[in-house]
């Protein structure tokens, strides 16, 4: 048994209970499960001496794994890192990542820290100002836990691009913003946009001349004590009101993302200008209860499009200058409407002159059915009917098929209205036929 016990390795052995002794081989020290004394760090050890890895089991599935490169895995055995966790983990103290003296549930010295949880994120303090993250379901926090103000700065400067002061106030380029909510510092006198009351005009100035009490090149906010939209003036008029993420051009209550002015024009909208009319133009007017979709001429044309990449497109639909309109296909000459592809209607209305009533008509004349048997067997198609290779090349108008069509169907009328009639002679004839075979019949049998 003790032979046996020699040849097994360590990671089996750590398995094999034997009266309560854990043992390596016939002449290793052997370790109690109740605990060991005496043991020497240097020399005492449960592990492997060669590059296996080493295992530890509980209900026989393997808990713990130290590969041999010393990779440490909890709930999987292949670590890929010295410490690989598949599983939640637990700490009721400090842990260090870079420091061996946590001075928090969480330390990290020099490296990157993600975290994914709602609630308090990151704390950062020198003990005297505290730089903290949080999150909820409005969005993200950025801020101080103290008393101090909030500095953000670029390209390690020294001084910072931006400041938030503990009263709110947002300083750009000014450390020190309080004379309004927003104050952006700009060069000499003036200052580039001051959220100011002080203005009894407007409550935003985007233009702060410090030669002028009251600024005159551009105002952009509300009165105080109006409603909350932005209004736009040129020449002392009102030109565009932004409320509630509408826009209005000349439209105090828009209704819409966009609304323009209830003005009967051609030229509402201008996208391209040939000249300044009323006509030579791309774009959109309005001229009583039509809406133009207007090109400058007969040689421009209205296409719509589809993106097939980030840098092309396919034409869709063109409607030429001309008013040829062309799907899938350049517009053929003479057509008012080329399809390249199927075309499906529930009603198509095709008005052609004459109609093939003429057939019917006395003088019409007629093929007797040897001249149109002679005809097929030349031709190979019924007269008057174009060839296939015809059709193929060239194509057939709905309305000129469906005239030769019903020319053939009445065609064929008149021919059955003939075979009938000589099918009634016939008929007459055969009735005399048998009439005179019972008489003969009769009288044989006398």
């Amino acid at each position: 048994m003790k032979n046996y016990i020699k040849k097994i390795t360590l990671p089996i052995m750590l398995s094999v209970l034997m009266g309560g002794v854990i043992t390596q081989s016939s002449n290793a020290q052997s370790w109690n499960l109740t605990g060991n004394a005496g043991t020497v760090g240097a020399t005492n050890f449960i592990g492997t001496t060669d590059n296996m890895g080493f295992k530890i089991r509980t209900k026989n599935v393997v808990r713990i794994t130290i590969t041999g490169n010393g990779n440490v895995g909890i709930g999987t055995t292949s670590p890929t890192n010295k410490l690989s966790v598949n599983g939640n983990s637990n700490f009721t103290g400090n842990v260090g990542i870079g420091t061996a003296t946590p001075a928090a549930k969480l330390h990290v010295s020099g490296g990157e820290v993600w975290c994914t949880n709602a609630g308090q994120g990151f704390l950062h303090t020198d003990g005297t100002a505290t730089l903290a993250t949080y999150l909820d379901g409005g969005g993200a926090w950025l801020g101080t836990n103290t008393n101090h103000s909030l500095f953000l700065y670029t390209n390690n400067s020294s001084a910072p691009n931006m400041t938030l002061t503990t009263s709110g106030n947002i300083g750009m380029g000014t450390t020190n913003p309080t004379t309004a909510k927003l104050v952006i510092a700009g060069a000499g006198a003036s200052q580039g946009l001051d959220l100011s009351t002080s203005n009894l005009y407007a409550n935003m100035r985007v233009l702060q001349n410090s030669n002028s009490s009251v600024d005159k090149d551009m105002h952009i906010g509300y009165q105080s004590g109006a409603v909350s939209s932005l209004h736009l003036y040129s020449n002392n008029g009102e030109t565009m009101t932004i409320t509630n993420g509408k826009v209005g051009i000349g439209w105090a209550d828009p209704h819409a993302q966009l609304h323009l002015t209830n003005q009967i024009a051609n030229r509402r909208i201008i996208l391209w200008e040939g000249a300044n009319n009323d006509h030579q133009f791309a774009g959109f007017g309005v001229n009583s209860n039509i809406l133009r979709y207007q090109v400058e001429g007969t040689s421009g044309n209205h296409i719509f499009y589809a993106a097939t990449s980030s840098t092309t497109s396919s034409e869709l639909m063109k409607i030429q200058g001309d008013g040829r309109v062309s799907i899938g296909s350049a517009a053929a000459t003479g057509y008012k409407l080329t399809v390249n592809g199927k075309v499906i209607c529930t009603d198509l209305r095709v008005q052609l002159a004459p109609f093939p009533d003429y057939v019917f008509a006395e003088n019409y004349l007629l093929p007797s059915i040897s001249e149109v048997e002679n005809h097929i067997n030349t031709f190979s198609r019924l007269p008057g009917m174009p060839s296939a290779k015809e059709v193929e090349e060239n194509g057939i108008g709905v309305g000129e098929l469906q005239i030769k069509l019903v020319e053939k169907v009445e065609e064929l009328t008149l021919y059955m209205i003939e075979l009938n009639k000589k099918n009634e002679i016939l008929d007459k004839e055969n009735q005399l036929l048998r009439e005179r075979m019972i008489s003969m019949e009769s009288l044989v049998k006398k």
